[in-house]
């Protein structure tokens, strides 16, 4: 509601004899009155919903919740596929979207842009620059969380000797994060870190052990300086490489906040430790690990009564208000970023707490008894302060798409708040930024690329509806904000200036407007933004320079499709029942078609390079020898083997007539036979492989890779361990590094990290029996009748 309507409830309150602070008497739903722009422009103040907006409905093909089918395999990671700068796993934009391949195959058969191009030409798409890279494997910014500490397992180094460096290089780090992460991600009031940092020194040097907690912030501080560092910075100061310490801190910051029992903990500087070791790991790469990190720290902070304002409630100091706040927002911001890359939902509500945003002030006005926010001139919190704004504004908007859904709010009054907002914090803080310098600049470009993805949020799932048209001034509208707020984080990118803040870029968005703007162009090549569109598309998508606009989209599409289709079957993404019969069919079955006219959409296998395949003559063999059509475990097909079986497509995908049952049954025996004679395997890695223990279970030792050997040694027709499964385009094979060495975690002592033990089959739905694929000569030779020869003779024993 606006402020007249305010005063006027609370005169008519004060009239009552109600008193109009009581909680009982406001409403129930927190508004954005407290927000830049607030004022005009509440959630209850409505107005007449337009002509053209009537009717108008989201995709149904985008979701919130997702769920997944009971034999998926949690060793895959969850971080999604990656094209050039964007990765993109099952959620766009915040929502569920499991059928993006078969979307994507619908816009490319329907597409007019290569109307006057052959079918030959369209079927031979060239490939992108990274077709050779694994385009499931992390980035190099993706920090993996230990398992070990949350349950108190931190390994046999437990001692802060192992892990501090020398003080002159921690000096440098310091300098470092203060310069690189303290003004754009502020966790501390920078003149009591100082103390406890000389006096931890202090410790260190006099033989004393500091306390656990003091050990915990300081190692989260250096583990947060070096990820924010270049390689060869990081190789300047220690002549080794960033990876290596990086995980060294990471793994201190973990120990540390192992011994300071961070788990109950009630002193705020462990959960400040806990904050900055969050802030480097939840950028551009989420995994559903640091989703669950985050809503633990949110729980903790919530136990220490954070989300209560401390001077309202509790009377605190100004620096003590001051500190409890900018980690409580810091922690929403947290928990955004991973709800938008993880999902489900925002786990702060802005109803379940009263804290106000911090200070605008300097660090060192806080010193006084009374401090006075500074509206008129830069500060230290600047840069903080309006990037809380602008993700309590996100928070705002995330429950008002939800009141749109339900008719409880329409989407003209959401995005004239979302104006409101803009107009307000561009009157607030452009007079007090000066472009030139470098900070300032860069306050002004985050600032700019918030506001303008906001406008994006609200619209991106109606551009995409094939059963309604969307209006062309919201068409347009999206569009103008999604190149905004992409020219502002290429800027962010490309300033030479704002290098050392490059680094903290993937936590404002991860280009998938980018794709919007991808899709929206390769529908309609004459949008008058078509120049600034494209100069995104080459920056984000990175493809070959010479290939027509056209060519380029349409490759680049169709890699998006391939790849996502490969991941959300390694995912195993169960598909919700009202998306059954959602995409529309293509009217001609052409070769991207990803299904068949009038019928509901087939399984579709990607369009991947030919795969390395063994001679017919073997195929055939292993064929005869092998269970019946659908048989889908052997011991020769390690139970690793996460890619569908799906019928492949021929004749360049054009839809083909289903086959008889006993053809098609043979035809897929042929390719379960031929997928049995792989040539190379995955290699994935969880999150929880590159923990803290460093400890090996039971009976598993480092030199056996080759365990499975002993299931063929009857076999005196194979002289080699059976071959992994055969490589998609562009998932790599990593082969095993020396003295535990891999790539993504801690070696796991099993080849490629993978612990291949077989397990039982799925039910099959034909009813095929599993014994059937025994060979019974070679489990005489294992198990002999002799039960004298018998494993674990009870016999044998007693004697």
């Amino acid at each position: 509601m606006g402020s007249l309507e305010r005063v006027l409830e609370q005169d008519i309150v004060r009239k009552e004899g109600r008193n109009t602070t009581d909680p009982a008497s406001t409403s129930q739903r927190r508004t954005s009155a407290d927000l830049p722009g607030g004022e005009t422009s509440s959630s209850d103040n409505e107005a007449a919903i337009p002509e053209d907006e009537k009717g108008l409905e989201p995709t149904p093909l985008a979701v919130i919740d997702a769920s997944y089918e009971d034999d998926t395999n949690d060793d895959i990671l969850d971080l999604g596929i990656k094209l050039g700068r964007m990765r993109l796993n099952e959620r766009l934009g915040g929502f569920f979207r499991p059928r993006i391949h078969e979307e994507l195959s619908h816009a490319l058969s329907n597409s007019t842009t290569d109307s006057g191009s052959s079918a030959e030409d369209r079927s031979t798409l060239p490939e992108l620059p990274d077709h050779e890279l694994d385009f499931l494997a992390p980035g190099p910014s993706y920090i993996a969380p230990g398992s070990g500490f949350l349950f108190g397992d931190v390994g046999s180094k437990r001692s802060l000797i192992n892990f501090l460096p020398a003080k002159a290089a921690a000096d440098s780090l310091v300098r470092t994060y203060l310069e690189n992460v303290h003004f754009i991600a502020r966790v501390v009031h920078w003149p009591s870190f100082q103390l406890h940092y000389d006096n931890f020194w202090t410790s260190v040097l006099a033989g004393l052990e500091p306390p656990a907690w003091q050990q915990a912030i300081v190692l989260s501080i250096l583990f947060a300086a070096v990820a924010s560092m270049a390689d060869e910075d990081v190789v300047s100061i220690f002549a080794r490489s960033k990876n290596v310490i990086l995980g060294n801190f990471q793994t201190g910051t973990e120990v540390a906040l192992s011994k300071a029992q961070f788990l109950r903990a009630t002193k705020l500087e462990t959960l400040q430790a806990l904050v900055i070791y969050l802030i480097p790991m939840c950028r551009d790469q989420v995994s559903r690990a640091h989703s669950v990190l985050v809503g633990m720290a949110v729980r903790l902070a919530e136990c220490m009564g954070l989300h209560r304002d401390p001077e309202d409630v509790y009377g605190l100091s100004p620096i003590e208000c001051h500190v409890r706040r900018i980690v409580w927002f810091e922690l929403c911001w947290l928990d955004f970023r991973t709800c938008e890359g993880q999902g489900p939902r925002p786990g702060i509500r802005r109803d379940d707490y009263d804290v106000k945003f911090p200070l605008h002030i300097n660090d060192a006005d806080l010193l006084s008894a009374r401090p006075q926010e500074a509206s008129t001139q830069w500060t230290d919190m600047t840069m903080s302060r309006l990037r809380f704004e602008c993700i309590e504004m996100q928070r705002v908007i995330w429950l008002d798409r939800i009141r749109i859904e339900k008719k409880k709010a329409s989407l003209t009054h959401v995005l004239g708040k979302i104006e409101s907002f803009r107009r307000a914090m561009e009157a607030k803080y452009t007079p007090i930024l000066n472009v030139e310098a470098p900070l300032h600049k860069y306050a002004q470009l985050v600032m700019n690329l918030l506001i303008q993805r906001m406008f994006v949020m609200v619209l991106h799932r109606y551009l995409n509806n094939p059963s309604n048209q969307v209006p062309e001034r919201l068409r347009h509208l999206t569009i103008h904000s999604g190149v905004q707020a992409m020219e502002n984080a290429m800027a962010i990118e490309r300033i030479p200036e704002l290098k050392r803040w490059s680094w903290f870029s993937g936590a404002y968005q991860q280009w998938h407007v980018a794709f919007l703007l991808l899709t929206v162009i390769y529908q309609s090549p004459t949008l008058p933004e078509a120049e600034r569109i494209w100069n995104i598309i080459d920056f984000v998508f990175e493809p070959d320079l010479s290939l027509s606009r056209g060519l380029k989209a349409r490759s680049i599409i169709s890699a998006i499709r391939d790849r996502t289709a490969v991941y959300q079957d390694l995912r195993r993404i169960r598909v919700p029942v009202s998306m059954k019969d959602r995409v529309d069919a293509p009217n001609n079955a052409g070769e991207d078609a990803g299904i068949t006219s009038g019928s509901r959409p087939v399984e579709w296998t990607p369009e991947l390079v030919p795969p390395t395949r063994a001679s017919p003559q073997t195929m055939e063999e292993r064929a005869n020898t092998a269970q019946q059509a659908g048989q889908s475990w052997t011991f020769d097909t390690p139970t690793n083997f996460y890619v569908s079986r799906h019928g492949l497509r021929q004749d360049g995908g054009t839809s083909k007539a289903p086959l008889p049952q006993w053809q098609s049954q043979q035809q897929q025996q042929r390719y379960d036979a031929a997928q049995a004679t792989p040539e190379k395997q995955f290699d994935f890695n969880s999150p929880s492989d590159s923990g803290t223990n460093e400890s090996w279970p039971p009976l598993i030792t480092t030199d056996q890779p080759g365990w499975r050997t002993v299931l063929r040694a009857g076999n005196t027709s194979s002289s080699s361990p059976p071959p992994g499964p055969q490589t998609v385009q562009g998932v790599k094979n990593n082969h095993v590094l020396p003295g535990g060495n891999s790539p993504y975690g801690i070696e796991s002592g099993f080849q490629n990290d993978h612990v291949n033990i077989p397990q039982f089959p799925p039910s099959n739905p034909r009813g095929d029996s599993v014994m059937l694929d025994i060979d019974w000569a070679e489990w005489d030779q294992l198990f002999p009748p002799d039960s004298s020869n018998i494993p674990f003779n009870t016999t044998q024993t007693l004697q």
